[in-house]
């Protein structure tokens, strides 16, 4: 039968059904087989939640999502806030309409669309267009939806004996998985033989124990019987049922018994019905431990589970539940110039857990992610009046960001630290070293490298392009990094104060035996190697952050540009300084890499640019050279 046909039949069946039929308006049951699965069962949205695995499944999803805090937050460029005074957070937040808390309202819209696929509220507004309530309209009451002569989409839904017809504007529709983006997947449909083989095991348990409906066992006469029909009826109204199972069976005139039953695990009963509870698992994509499973489960791998339940199983409907909100419920000015959205705070999944708060606060504010006054503000606690409260800290020695340049400016002549000029001396050479006023004998670097030679300045300065890079990075809650080219470690070292596991290689042996012992007289840990940036000795997806500063433009960069990708982390960050061409005294000149070229290198491995610019030298260098800069920021 074709396509075409069957959606023809479909649709003269409906059509031929009374309207206080319910398959007339429930669009989840409108399939060939009407809602009886093969295993005999009636699997509709509402008999379905008979069976405890789908139960718990709709419940659990339904019941967190549901009480999840809902904030209405506003963005004002880099600061967010809780748009409290907004009358829709009310709403949202605390009571949707007369009768509802906020969490039952939205435990039920996300029941319905775990279960139906579509979820539907109308949306009352006053005078002003502002939301002041939401009524829940339940899925099966929803009888058809359709665009109209004025281009709109309206919705046909049934309140007791009549049929209303809503535009889009006055209605709330989330919905699941879809095929067109107008209407959702039952998910009760698409898993009816699933579901019906479910509670037909439940039903036959039921009968098995409970009616007696297997044969137990045989009685056996000497004789033939001359009323079969009788004796077969005394014993069944006598023994038959589990609660006749322990009774004294008397015979008599030479009559025997004998055992014959099956118990259920030699007939693998209960692996059946075991088995079916990760298959209703499957299908509501939740981790079998969160119904009950714990066969396949350990204290090894519960945590995993446990995460997977919040990235795999509810950020997914968070995510198209906030969208959805944003869409329907704000308006376009709402949220191009107000810049409102709606944000629901998954922190609220370690309230039943003290450790694992503590743990996340802790983590949090140690990696300067968050303040303690906002730790505070998440437990329902007052904020601390002391304004350092207020402020991010750094990992180490728990140090404001405000004070770190105060804290590297103390430490200033001591061995191996960091220096920093003071405000108003800081001249920067083209590395973003601070220029030093010291006199220095010149050195013939470029004859030491060639020797095999380490050439860098005694000095321990960072470049200003570390420390900016340093703030950026911790802010945005990376915690390792490489640095490619380190030198004699100036720069790592700076990354090691500020907290960060950190990783540096150089091609010069020498490079490394001074970074290791300027690492050392920093009191600083830093994992210091002989290395080369075409081919990095490190696994995929090791660090948060790259930092290179002058050494790309001399490898082969469709080597070492790949190689950065490929050791970052999703999200992680890359600082690149390189050349792109350099002028000689005497008029000769050579191009390392055109700025297009780089361009189009970056993006061709996957990058994404954060920031670039390009700067050319005005004077020569002690060498006799002038170089053309490229300095860029990229995201993998």
């Amino acid at each position: 039968m074709g396509l075409i046909k069957i959606a023809k039949n479909i649709v003269l069946n409906i059509k031929n059904l009374a309207l206080n039929d319910p398959k007339a308006w429930n669009p989840s049951l409108w399939n060939l087989h009407g809602s009886q699965s093969l295993s005999g069962e009636v699997v509709t949205e509402e008999t379905a939640l008979t069976y405890s695995a789908v139960w718990n499944a709709i419940n659990l999803i339904s019941g967190t999502v549901g009480s999840l805090p809902l904030h209405l937050m506003q963005s004002n460029g880099k600061n967010k806030r809780i748009a409290d005074n907004d009358p829709l957070y009310y709403v949202m937040h605390d009571k949707p309409n007369p009768f509802m808390a906020s969490m039952v309202f939205r435990r039920t819209m996300a029941g319905h669309v775990v279960s139906w696929g579509n979820a539907y509220a109308e949306i009352v507004r006053n005078g002003l267009g502002e939301v002041t309530r939401l009524w829940p309209i339940p899925p099966n009451r929803v009888l058809n939806i359709g665009a109209r002569d004025d281009g709109n989409l309206w919705y046909e839904i049934r309140v007791g004996n009549e049929n209303v017809w809503l535009p889009r504007e006055k209605i709330l529709h989330i919905l699941g998985p879809s095929f067109d983006g107008f209407i959702g997947y039952s998910v009760i449909a698409m898993a009816r033989k699933g579901i019906g083989l479910g509670m037909a095991m439940e039903t036959f348990g039921s009968k098995y124990f409970g009616d007696g409906i297997h044969p137990s066992g045989i009685v056996t006469h000497p004789h033939q019987l001359k009323t079969p029909k009788a004796m077969r009826t005394a014993l069944s109204e006598v023994y038959a049922g589990l609660g006749n199972s322990q009774r004294l069976m008397l015979l008599e005139d030479g009559m025997k018994f004998e055992q014959i039953s099956i118990n259920p695990e030699d007939s693998q009963f209960l692996e059946s019905r075991q088995f079916q509870i990760p298959e209703i698992a499957r299908w509501f994509n939740l981790p079998p431990h969160k119904l009950k499973d714990l066969t396949k489960s350990s204290f090894n791998n519960i945590e995993a589970e446990q995460t997977s339940f919040v990235m795999d199983s509810i950020l997914p409907w968070l995510i198209l539940i906030e969208q959805q909100y944003n869409a329907q419920l704000l308006t376009e000015s709402q949220q191009r110039v107000g810049k409102l959205y709606f944000k629901h705070i998954v922190e609220g999944l370690l309230r039943a857990n003290s450790a694992d708060r503590a743990a996340y606060y802790k983590a949090m504010i140690g990696t300067g992610v968050m303040t303690p006054n906002e730790a505070r503000t998440k437990e329902d606690m007052n904020p601390s009046k002391d304004p350092l409260a207020d402020e991010l800290w750094m990992p180490t020695g728990n140090i404001p960001l405000s004070k770190f340049s105060e804290y590297l400016s103390k430490n200033q002549g001591k061995p191996g630290q960091p220096q920093l000029p003071a405000p108003g001396e800081a001249k920067l050479n083209r590395f973003g070293y601070p220029i030093s006023n010291k006199k220095k004998d010149k050195v013939d670097w470029k004859k030491l490298y060639k020797e095999g030679k380490a050439h860098w300045a005694d000095d321990m300065q960072p470049s200003k392009f570390a420390q900016d890079f340093t703030q950026e990075i911790i802010e945005k809650g990376k915690k390792s990094i490489l640095e490619i080219g380190c030198g004699g470690g100036r720069d790592s070292i700076l990354f090691a104060i500020a907290g960060l596991t950190v990783t540096a290689i150089d091609i010069v042996p020498e490079a490394i035996e001074i970074a290791k012992e300027n690492a050392k007289n920093a009191d600083v840990e830093i994992d210091f190697n002989v290395g080369s940036a075409e081919k990095l000795d490190f696994s995929d997806k090791s660090f948060g952050a790259v930092f290179t500063l002058s050494v790309l433009h001399s490898t082969n960069m469709d080597k070492s540009i790949p190689e950065v990708f490929r050791v970052l982390k999703k999200n992680g960050l890359a600082f690149i300084y390189i050349y792109s061409n350099v002028e000689k005294i005497d008029g000769t000149e050579k191009e390392f890499i055109g700025v297009n070229e780089y361009i189009d290198l970056i993006k061709k491995y996957g990058f994404k640019f954060l920031d670039l610019y390009t700067t050319p030298e005005d004077e020569f260098d002690e060498a006799g050279e002038k170089h053309l800069l490229i300095v860029s920021k990229v995201e993998k």
